[in-house]
């Protein structure tokens, strides 16, 4: 069997992108005799997570696209339109869309339905806040992407309900697909987490609080910047360390200098180790804007720490008993008052080891994959020889 996936953004350690290798490992692993293909619309930022890939015996093809303006850049569409007709001439049996990204989503089913693929899968990765001239684009592109898909998938109710409407989600059409991990690789390490704290001068009593994601508007980390300022100037010491890039690094660096904030904030940078950065913590924080079902909150999850959410991200990622969603438009002093009482009570570490089990009994280990990998692509199971 031919089987396409397809992602807006880049190969890198993030997101949408790390879901689809984990899907791919055990499709490859426990699934044979299939041909896969990965178009990626932008282009290779991780050689090495391309490498896996391919390990696995899976194509990849990147468009080296702009990821903005696909809408609206009739270049860019006539460009991602292209590479998907050729990719299709090659009688595809599944196209399984991995995005967000409505412009894009409507491309790629149109491009599929006219190949005459008889399986096409939109797969929806989270929701975005829009303008009204926004949504009044996107509202008609989604009747046409649920016209167009057979299947809808979805890590979270509300991911699906940005994507296919309440209707569609209770529809025959509809599958829930949690984000999974693999919660052994981020199970709580006590070795590890002395060695990163050490690496950032940060002793083992210090409060370390920390953040994983893209350094884009919709994450937010701008307001964890004011809420480190503010804890300051209640004199409790404490450290903030974000992993991840993107576009702002300049311009949080430059609210960071303005308020005096060098030595208690640490814009890491990309981590290929983000499972010994989430054992160094003491509090994971999202403030994000809009999210689906955040893997990043899984994964701390799965470390026992603590997490503080924004109420714009579902409570469908709340598996541990130690999270909690406050809000981020009625100023920084709800989460400064959370962080305080954490730092106050008793902390023991120990007890984070146990964290991954939870996570895995509730469904969230890569390991739950292959059932669904049989419920969205009608495999037969057939294990590989692959360890």
């Amino acid at each position: 069997m031919r089987i396409l996936l397809v992602n807006e953004g880049n190969v890198e350690r993030a997101g949408v992108c790390l879901f689809m290798y984990q899907w791919l490992h055990i499709l490859t692993r426990y699934f044979a005799d299939n041909e896969i293909t990965v178009y990626f619309r932008a282009g290779i930022k991780d050689e090495p997570l391309k490498k896996a890939f391919e390990d696995d015996g899976i194509r990849i093809i990147a468009g080296g696209h702009p990821i903005e303006g696909t809408s609206a850049d009739q270049a860019n569409r006539n460009a991602i339109k292209s590479d998907l007709k050729k990719i299709l001439k090659e009688e595809v049996d599944i196209v399984h869309i991995n995005s967000a990204v409505i412009g894009f989503t409507s491309i790629v089913l149109n491009e599929a339905k006219k190949a005459n693929v008889p399986i096409r899968i939109c797969h929806a990765h989270g929701k975005f806040d829009e303008s009204k001239a926004g949504k009044l684009i996107h509202d008609m592109l989604r009747i046409f992407i649920r016209r167009e898909a057979t299947l809808y998938a979805g890590c979270s109710k509300s991911a699906g309900e940005y994507m296919f409407g309440k209707k569609g989600i209770k529809s025959g059409k509809w599958r829930f697909v949690p984000n999974a991990i693999d919660t052994g690789y981020f199970r709580f390490d006590g070795e590890k987490r002395a060695i990163r704290r050490q690496e950032i001068g940060i002793g083992s009593k210090d409060l370390l609080l920390g953040a994983v994601g893209y350094l884009e508007e919709v994450k937010n980390h701008s307001f964890l910047i004011d809420v480190v300022g503010s804890l300051k100037k209640r004199n409790i010491q404490t450290k903030l360390v974000i992993i991840g890039t993107g576009s702002l690094i300049n311009e949080l660096s430059q609210k960071i200098h303005a308020m005096e904030l060098e030595h208690n904030i640490i814009l890491y940078g990309k981590a290929d180790n983000v499972a010994e950065w989430l054992s160094a913590m003491d509090i994971f924080l999202m403030p994000s804007l809009s999210e689906g079902l955040p893997l990043s909150a899984v994964e701390a999850q799965a470390s026992g720490l603590p997490c503080l959410l924004s109420d714009h991200i579902s409570d469908e990622v709340d598996i541990s008993p130690y999270i909690s969603h406050l809000p981020i438009d009625q100023g920084v002093d709800v989460w400064v008052e959370k962080i305080k009482e954490i730092y106050n009570s008793e902390k023991n570490t120990e007890n984070r080891f146990f964290a991954a089990n939870m996570v895995y009994t509730a469904g969230f280990d890569w390991s739950a994959l292959k059932a669904e990998i049989i419920r969205l692509y009608g495999l037969s199971f057939s294990e590989t020889k692959k360890s």
